[in-house]
């Protein structure tokens, strides 16, 4: 299983790369790193500020993640927790964040640090089968989705 996690994940990124850098090689490493729920916080490279300050992000890209963080925000106070249709739903808006991305230079490069790995963390949603890890994997896409506020505007 988590190898088709994997695989569908090298995919999506190959396609992330080629759409966003307007089918420019843009091989920073990224796509080699493995992540999962576990590791999220611990072993993902942060991506880094602006000297100080946070990325400016497309507004057509961000409307995308204001509603995935809006989706999570209200997947947590319900009480029948769908986490594959929860998964299906980010997938959705990943995509749609992927595919409006005008983003370019050192901005671009610190999205992929952070998109990337909750990318992952998405489709790990959508393969996990114990009610644990699901569990464990929803609060890692809480915190990553957390943490696009902390570097971006």
């Amino acid at each position: 299983m988590r190898l088709q996690v994997r695989t569908i994940l090298a995919g999506t990124m190959c396609i992330f790369l080629w759409a966003c850098n307007g089918h420019q090689s843009h091989d920073n490493g990224l796509e080699h790193q493995e992540h999962s729920s576990q590791n999220y916080t611990a072993e993902v490279e942060k991506p880094l500020l602006d000297n100080g300050k946070k990325w400016k992000a497309n507004e057509d890209m961000t409307v995308h993640i204001r509603a995935m963080q809006n989706d999570v925000k209200e997947f947590k106070n319900t009480e029948d927790k769908d986490y594959a249709a929860l998964a299906s739903q980010l997938n959705t808006n990943v995509n749609l964040v992927i595919s409006s991305c005008t983003m370019k230079g050192k901005s671009h490069e610190e999205l992929h640090k952070w998109l990337l790995p909750y990318k992952e963390l998405v489709l790990e949603l959508g393969a996990s089968e114990s009610a644990e890890n699901k569990e464990k994997v929803f609060s890692s896409i809480q915190t990553a989705l957390g943490e696009f506020d902390v570097y971006f505007e």
